[in-house]
C-alpha cells in the first residue's frame, strides 16, 4: 500500500527533479575541470 503512493510521488517529483540532477551533473563536471586546472597550474 505505501509502494504505489511513493512510486506516485516519484514521478509527481520526477520532472522538477530532472533539470537539478542534470545542473548538478554539469556542476560536478566543472568542478573537476577546475579541480584539474588547479592541479596543472600547480605543476
Amino acid at each position: 500500500m505505501i509502494y504505489p503512493s511513493y512510486f506516485k510521488l516519484q514521478v509527481r517529483w520526477l520532472p522538477s527533479l530532472t533539470p537539478v540532477t542534470y545542473l548538478s551533473k554539469l556542476l560536478g563536471i566543472h568542478s573537476v575541470a577546475a579541480f584539474l586546472q588547479l592541479g596543472l597550474f600547480r605543476v
